[in-house]
């Protein structure tokens, strides 16, 4: 994930809303002083804990949906897996 995190960058506020967290969350870690890694980061470690679909199949659904253009992070980080 930490690698994801690095990748996806100040692309995770779209990540937060494609994996269904609240956006209670997203405002939390804007509030945050860490970097858009850093943050991305934390959105995944807390969608692992708290998310009710959490699987490879919907993190790569997010990377590929049509909003978010990113299946070349699909293919990275989650084919074959």
């Amino acid at each position: 994930m930490f690698l994801l995190s690095l990748d996806l960058g100040d692309q995770w506020t779209m990540l937060g809303k494609l994996l269904g967290l609240a956006e209670s969350v997203q405002t939390l870690l804007d509030e945050d002083k860490s970097d858009d890694q850093m943050k991305c980061f934390k959105l995944l470690m807390i969608w692992l804990k708290v998310g009710c679909s959490v699987t490879f199949e919907t993190l790569g659904k997010a990377l590929m949906d049509r909003e978010m253009k990113r299946d070349d992070l699909f293919l990275k980080h989650c084919k074959g897996i």
